[in-house]
């Protein structure tokens, strides 16, 4: 590295994945973005779900989900277009199903963990800036520690958006986050 920090944003499971790193690697950290980012077991329940099955039906979901990619993801609310076609599908084959549930039993560890929200605490409370954007759709289910809302540089909640706002909007979305990146 050559001493510059980066802006971190992650989503979800990815979310849980970069508070982590913001915890072990403070230094690199200019500021963290969390887009429904899991804080609890609660926001892990896909994780939680996938972690504990044998990795027969872990495939056997995936296999379901490559079937029809465009019902995978319309059932997150995400309208099927030329672009959203090829992302379900590029996003699908994007980890095998092994490296899914790994993943899950990684984030089920680390969130589980009551150091976990210890160094989001910590994070809080230091220099680097913390945002926090959700679904308008999706945003009551996210379960964010009070202390979290209070304590986030800012929190936006973008309407008519469900969790893969991303992909529902990606115009919005990116003036989400630069929205949180420019506020001072």
């Amino acid at each position: 590295m050559t001493g510059k920090k980066v802006h971190l944003v992650g989503h979800s499971v990815g979310g849980a994945v970069s508070a982590l790193v913001c915890s072990l690697y403070p230094e690199l950290v200019a500021s963290f973005t969390s887009v429904e980012g899991n804080f609890t077991l609660k926001n892990a329940f896909w994780s939680g779900q996938i972690a504990q099955k044998p990795l027969t039906v872990v495939t056997a979901s995936m296999d379901g989900y490559n079937a029809d990619p465009d019902a995978w993801i319309a059932a997150a609310g995400v309208p099927i277009t030329a672009w959203t076609y090829t992302l379900a599908r590029r996003w699908l084959a994007n980890q095998s199903a092994s490296t899914i549930r790994a993943q899950a039993q990684a984030v089920v560890a680390a969130t589980g963990a009551d150091q976990y929200l210890t160094d989001i605490r910590h994070l809080l409370t230091s220099t680097t800036p913390m945002y926090l954007i959700a679904g308008e759709r999706s945003s009551a289910g996210w379960d964010v520690p009070d202390w979290a809302n209070a304590g986030c540089a800012m929190r936006i909640n973008i309407p008519n958006a469900g969790h893969l706002m991303m992909a529902e909007d990606p115009a919005r979305f990116a003036k989400a986050v630069l929205t949180c990146l420019h506020y001072q």
